[in-house]
């Protein structure tokens, strides 16, 4: 029974270890002990006492039952993939608020040189309608890149699309180019039926 509780500690101590990317030297260090006493544990030589155990439980952030229990070793992929997982969606989601941000910022920048420089009545305010296919744009990007997201995609390029005509329109909003939204419908089923299209190749 001993032999098997010691294998147990010594294979969850290495996925932990691994896990939190430290070497048996840095986990020596941590604890103040040797390295061949690490080395020990992780290969079931020996077992630590109990103080050094709860020590190492609270390195690698869990509990003694789950250091002493043979399943943990899944567990604990699970958990660094869900920490993974997490972290990724943090980083895309931050990146996406600082791109449209900036977006924005320039249309701002362009708005207020339109009336201050160039002094222009009325002034360039289609500059923050054209952010809109530029965010739409970037989405597609980041979704293509990292997300991988069939319906992001088709909602991004429908934006994307009627976006672009609806800024245009502004743009030349004298013209009175109505018509021009003629053209965003056939482009809409053809994003629809590519959406439809991915869907079934699942």
């Amino acid at each position: 029974m001993e032999k098997d509780v010691k294998a147990i500690v010594a294979e969850n101590l290495t996925t932990l270890r691994k896990n939190k990317n430290l070497t048996q030297s840095d986990v020596a260090k941590l604890l103040n002990y040797s390295d061949k006493s690490v080395s020990k544990w992780e290969h079931a030589d020996s077992l630590p006492d109990i103080s050094i155990l709860y020590k190492l439980c609270e390195i690698y952030g869990v509990t003694l039952d789950y250091l002493t229990h043979a399943d943990a070793k899944a567990d604990a992929l699970d958990l660094e993939k869900q920490k993974n997982t997490k972290a990724n969606m943090n980083y895309i989601i931050t990146t996406i608020m600082m791109s449209v941000s900036v977006v924005y910022f320039i249309a701002a920048v362009i708005f207020v040189y339109s009336i201050l420089i160039l002094k222009m009545s009325p002034p360039l305010w289609q500059a923050f309608v054209w952010g809109v296919p530029i965010c739409s744009l970037l989405l597609l990007y980041y979704n293509r890149k990292w997300l991988k997201n069939h319906l992001l995609k088709a909602v991004c390029s429908s934006v994307l699309n009627w976006s672009i005509l609806l800024s245009v329109y502004l743009q030349f909003i004298d013209y009175r180019m109505w018509l021009i939204f003629i053209i965003g419908v056939p482009i809409q089923i053809i994003i629809l039926l590519g959406l439809r299209f991915n869907r079934k190749q699942r």
